[in-house]
């Protein structure tokens, strides 16, 4: 999400560029942005439970519902997925070295960040 966000700053501040160019470029690139976080809230859902009592589980029905939902119920869903991530702040560890000549504690931010997950 990081490089999506450094190409609409490339993109505004690039002065060769036409507005009409410049524009959809911006909005090519914001619309992935969107896609990506929709995506990634998805994958948080396990299900939506309905008024009738109805739970879909189905994860393209839950993209689906994502996609075409208002923007409050879009906003209390990534609140409640912040309360939960509070809830479960994994922040710092602490590890300790295994070596038998150190045995050292320490502790370390731990961080997943999927852009750097792998390498």
């Amino acid at each position: 999400m990081k490089f999506d966000e450094q190409r609409i700053m490339q993109v505004v501040q690039n002065d060769e560029m036409d507005d009409e160019e410049k524009t959809a470029r911006f909005n090519k690139v914001f619309q992935r942005i969107i896609e990506t976080g929709i995506n990634q809230v998805s994958k948080s859902i396990a299900g939506i439970k309905l008024e009738d009592g109805t739970v879909v589980e189905n994860p393209e029905h839950i993209k689906e519902f994502l996609e075409n939902c208002e923007r409050t119920v879009w906003e209390a869903i990534k609140d409640k997925l912040d309360e939960i991530k509070s809830a479960t702040d994994y922040s710092n560890i602490t590890l300790t070295c295994e070596s038998p000549e150190c045995t050292k504690e320490f502790i370390t931010p731990f961080v997943f960040e999927q852009s750097n997950f792998f390498g």
